[in-house]
């Protein structure tokens, strides 16, 4: 598959071309190229179109309609911040916190 496919896989929900090669390019794959569903970057390029689909409107384009319900959004987004914690472990660390025993 290419990561074009598989991006393309999650939804039917129309995402901009520009949009899925910002994906893509961002997690380091090729566009044209073939990829393992299972790599790591394709899981997390993935994540990526979900957190967006989350967030995308609802539209009508060329007499079909495409919206989400607040559940599928809310699945959608959680999905997408479980791959997110199982593969980027260091972007979940808080940059500051209570830190000792006493303040």
């Amino acid at each position: 598959m290419t990561a074009e496919e598989i991006i393309g896989g999650v939804s039917a929900y129309p995402i901009p071309k520009s949009t899925v090669e910002g994906f893509i390019l961002r997690r380091g794959l090729e566009p044209e190229g073939e990829t393992d569903p299972m790599e790591d970057a394709a899981r997390l390029a993935r994540a990526d179109a979900l957190m967006w689909l989350s967030r995308a409107p609802n539209i009508s384009q060329g007499g079909q309609n495409y919206s989400f319900s607040a559940e599928e959004r809310k699945s959608m987004r959680m999905e997408a911040e479980s791959e997110y914690r199982a593969l980027e472990p260091e972007a979940q660390k808080p940059l500051y916190g209570y830190k000792g025993s006493k303040l």
